[in-house]
């Protein structure tokens, strides 16, 4: 997942160039905090921010962030038992319906179990509040969200932080999962969205999709139907497809989206 801020679009609003290392920093949580087995407790949410006083400041914030992904995550629980799409104790013993199977046509690489479980917990949303602020991000301002479906939960946590802060995420998301992730082809990110935006929790859409996989363009997954199942997904969910025909193009007609929707936010 990708985060940006930095450049001025046209309108003044600022987004997009040097923030990249949020994603470095919000992987090395995950892997940090993974061998703890951080449990999703809604009810026992405790955040930072009764140390510093820059801390104290957004503490609300994240607080409320945090509830708002703790809501999703009851979402698209819910959503997925009305599907008729059973959750795997053993794999999600915390019942968040954010963790996918191992291996589908939309598995494209490896992925730790342990990982994908201690993202799901909601003070994720807490600490990209935290990312957004020390940004300096402000109320408005657009935030250029490029995301794969390896992680759906981090996604969410990303996006209720944006709520929390009253930003204008633009979502670009790709279709293809490492294991764990959102890899059930009947039941992706996109799927898991729609039902959070019926149930009001976020407002927030999908810009665009891409296939992901090598070359953006699903290829390398780990059976001979991946690219025709990935295809499916993203014909299915209506959304405008990136369909490039190098990794290079593909970026930059990211960037144009991510631009142009920068653009009508102002």
């Amino acid at each position: 997942m990708q985060v940006w801020k930095g450049l001025i679009a046209p309108t003044g609003r600022q987004y997009g160039r040097d923030r990249i290392d949020l994603a470095i920093l919000c992987l090395a949580a995950v892997v940090a905090l993974a061998s703890f087995g951080i449990a999703v407790r809604p009810d026992r949410i405790g955040l930072s921010g009764g140390g510093r006083d820059g801390e104290r400041e957004y503490a609300r914030e994240q607080i409320l962030a945090a509830k708002i992904m703790a809501d999703c995550i009851s979402a698209v629980d819910e959503t997925r038992a009305e599907l008729g799409i059973p959750i795997d104790s053993e794999l999600d013993p915390n019942r968040t319906g954010l963790i996918g199977r191992d291996f589908t046509p939309l598995t494209t690489t490896v992925g730790v179990l342990e990982a994908k479980r201690t993202a799901t917990n909601p003070e994720f949303a807490a600490l990209m509040v935290k990312y957004f602020r020390e940004a300096g991000l402000r109320q408005g301002d657009v935030v250029a969200v490029g995301a794969s479906g390896s992680f759906p939960s981090l996604i969410i946590a990303t996006l209720a932080a944006a709520k929390a802060l009253d930003l204008e995420p633009v979502v670009i998301y790709s279709i293809g999962a490492s294991m764990y992730g959102a890899t059930i082809p009947e039941f992706t990110f996109i799927e898991m969205l729609e039902a959070i935006r019926a149930r009001e929790i976020l407002p927030y859409s999908i810009a665009a999709v891409s296939l992901g996989g090598d070359n953006d363009a699903g290829e390398a997954g780990l059976f001979e139907v991946s690219t025709e199942a990935t295809e499916m997904v993203a014909e299915r969910s209506g959304l405008y497809v990136i369909r490039e025909d190098s990794i290079e193009k593909s970026i930059a007609r990211r960037m144009q989206i991510f631009e142009e929707a920068a653009a009508e936010c102002g």
